[in-house]
């Protein structure tokens, strides 16, 4: 059994609440014995968190260069998702969903993420019964994902 920890359950200071790098949490995580992390990239749905700037890739690469040279791994992360407060058809926020989605894909490609968990989502115009209009809607919202995910030899898992 491989025991894995979230990279943001270590994300602030005991002493003061303080955010700390993502780098310090791998670093932290590896004091404290893990070995395997999940890469959380949730915070990216609320355009938050070490990912959300134009250096995106920088941090990236500097956070898998720390958790190679430390003999840390990154074996599943996690997509952003549809929150509760979610309008399917406000367009911008569709847009800004879908891009956060698309950069996660590519910071767990640099990564080396094995398999990413994402959200299946619920078709809004659809009674519950009608399985094969939420399956189509899931198509719809993440068969691009899955394409560009497959190019970076990373699996998807639906939670």
């Amino acid at each position: 059994m491989i025991i894995s920890s979230m990279t943001t359950m270590y994300a602030k200071r005991r002493e003061d609440d303080e955010f700390i790098s993502l780098n310090e949490s791998i670093r932290r995580h590896h004091a404290l014995g893990y070995r395997v992390l999940d890469l959380n990239l949730c915070a990216l749905q609320r355009d938050e968190g070490p990912f959300s700037g134009d250096d995106w890739k920088e941090v990236a690469y500097s956070m898998k260069e720390t958790a190679d040279q430390l003999g840390v791994s990154f074996y599943q992360g996690h997509l952003p998702f549809r929150s509760m407060k979610f309008v399917d058809t406000d367009e911008e926020m569709v847009r800004k969903l879908h891009d956060a989605t698309m950069r996660a894909v590519e910071i767990c490609g640099i990564a080396g993420v094995k398999w990413v968990v994402a959200h299946p989502v619920a078709s809004p115009y659809a009674p519950a019964e009608e399985v094969e209009l939420h399956v189509a809607e899931n198509h719809r919202i993440y068969d691009r994902v899955v394409e560009r995910l497959t190019e970076l030899k990373v699996g998807i898992a639906f939670e």
